[in-house]
C-alpha cells in the first residue's frame, strides 16, 4: 500500500488508513464531478487529483514529524 510507504511502517494504522481513505474520495470525487459537470480535460482533472493527493500527502507528513 502506498500510504504504509509514505509512513515507513509495516503495516497500515489508523491515521494511514485515514489518509488511504481521503486520497481516494479525493480522486473519486473529482472524477464524479466532472462525469456530471465537466471541470475540463482529462490532463487538467489529472492534474487537480494530483494536486489533490500532493496537498493530502502533505498535511500527512507534516502531522507524522516527530
Amino acid at each position: 500500500m502506498v500510504v504504509v510507504l509514505l509512513s515507513a511502517k509495516q503495516q497500515a494504522g489508523a491515521e494511514e488508513m485515514r489518509l488511504a481513505r481521503q486520497i481516494w474520495a479525493s480522486a473519486h470525487g473529482c472524477i464524479a464531478t466532472n462525469q456530471h459537470s465537466p471541470i475540463g480535460s482529462i490532463g487538467e482533472m489529472r492534474a487537480t487529483v494530483l494536486e489533490s493527493v500532493r496537498y493530502l500527502i502533505d498535511g500527512y507528513r507534516k502531522r507524522s514529524l516527530p
